[in-house]
């Protein structure tokens, strides 16, 4: 419950941020007199590209988890097999 109250008061203060970066950016649109279509398009294809690095992004930690599980299974499947014939394990292998 804490920490759901937690997340919830960080999301709300990084919505807060949010908002104040978008009225930057249009500001500095307004500023610079740039045609608000051209604007939008970019900001479309920003947002593909974001969403494209934020899935390769979750592609690669889940890979590490798998590969950290592999690791870690096949170092107590070692252990295992050393113990069964009487060898010294050392971890730091």
């Amino acid at each position: 419950e804490l920490k759901k109250l937690l997340l919830e008061k960080h999301l709300g203060e990084l919505e807060k941020v949010m908002q104040t970066k978008l009225g930057q950016f249009d500001q500095a649109v307004d500023a610079a007199q740039l045609d608000p279509g051209a604007v939008s398009m970019l900001a479309e294809q920003l947002n593909d590209v974001l969403d494209v690095r934020n899935q390769l992004v979750s592609d690669l930690k889940y890979n590490i988890l798998r590969v950290t599980k592999a690791h870690e299974d096949m170092m107590r499947t070692l252990e295992e097999k050393f113990d069964e014939f009487g060898i010294p394990f050392d971890s730091s292998i």
